[in-house]
């Protein structure tokens, strides 16, 4: 089946079109703006390093007397350990079928119009996969973070939503209390309607909005950033608070973008054919994105049992009353 390959459609398609889609995909995505990005990948796999034992330091006692033991006096030797978790790089790919008559309109941008909605699709889908992926149906990929996030770290919603989050035992403890800083909290916009009712014991807004202004919303100096990809469930997640730095991501180098115009596009479920590009008219651009991610849960000075933390908790909306 013939196609159009991307050295055949360069002179079609502008060089700035591919560089936009790598550029956009991480301002569409929370996780792309949260984590810390590796550099970009030439395989499928790296390696990740990740500390699972901490040196000790010993005091060394000096022999001013003829009790102590030469052996008291020397300095002790401790080792540091590491285990290894592998980011794995999976395909995220979307086509677009276009009939030819509506590019052929010069006075609309029709590529300029679904670019941001490729971008947006690529960074929602990788959100939802790190969000809440269940770590068999992409091969190589980790277990979401809400999955993966230990009972001990969730939290049901109750009306003191001050508590729930500053508490003693409340949501920014739970992670605190293992040795890991909160770099972001992230949630659904809807999380921003609740903020906004929290009352100061004098009855002022603890969120007061600021005239003429965008109201930056931190917990504790911490940044919150509010869903706008869809990717998080307001019914099911509130609140997803921990240390980002813990999750990285990566793509590799070789993403590209095919234009095509001889294909047979068809249903992957039932293998019917959706729409044959050369018969009917149309173009269609294809685009992959090859990126992968991978969590680490490091041991430290207040969680020195490695795997017995993780680097996040999660606020849940309170169960609904039985009638």
């Amino acid at each position: 089946m013939a196609q159009t390959d991307r050295e055949d459609a360069n002179p079609l398609i502008p060089e700035e079109i591919a560089t936009e889609i790598i550029k956009a995909a991480p301002a569409s995505s929370n996780i792309m703006s949260l984590a810390r990005k590796l550099p970009n990948l030439s395989s499928k796999t790296r390696a990740l390093p990740v500390m699972s034992s901490l040196p000790t330091a010993y005091w060394v006692n000096e022999a001013n007397s003829a009790n102590e033991t030469e052996a008291s006096t020397f300095k002790r030797t401790s080792r540091a350990q590491w285990d290894k978790k592998i980011l794995t790089i999976q395909e995220l790919a979307v086509i677009v079928p276009v009939p030819e008559a509506v590019l052929d309109d010069a006075a609309y941008d029709i590529w300029g119009e679904i670019l941001p909605y490729i971008s947006e699709a690529i960074g929602q889908q990788f959100d939802i996969a790190v969000l809440a992926g269940d770590g068999v149906s992409i091969p190589g990929f980790p277990q979401g973070i809400i999955p993966a996030t230990p009972a001990a770290n969730v939290i049901e919603a109750t009306n003191d939503c001050y508590k729930d989050i500053w508490g003693v035992d409340g949501l920014v403890s739970r992670v605190e209390d293992k040795g890991f800083n909160i770099t972001a909290h992230l949630a659904p916009l809807k999380f921003k309607g609740i903020l906004r009712s929290i009352r100061q014991d004098n009855g002022g807004l603890i969120f007061a909005p600021v005239p003429q202004s965008n109201t930056t919303y931190s917990i504790d100096g911490t940044p919150i950033i509010f869903d706008l990809n869809g990717s998080m469930n307001p019914s099911e997640v509130l609140d997803i608070c921990g240390d980002w730095n813990t999750v990285v991501w990566a793509i590799r180098s070789d993403m590209n973008i095919k234009k095509l115009d001889q294909a047979m596009i068809q249903d992957p479920d039932t293998g019917d054919v959706l729409y044959n590009l050369a018969q009917q008219d149309m173009v269609a651009l294809r685009v992959t994105f090859r990126a992968g991610w991978q969590i680490a849960n490091p041991v430290t000075r207040l969680n020195p049992v490695y795997g017995s933390a993780y680097p996040f908790a999660i606020l849940m909306p309170a169960a609904p009353e039985e009638p």
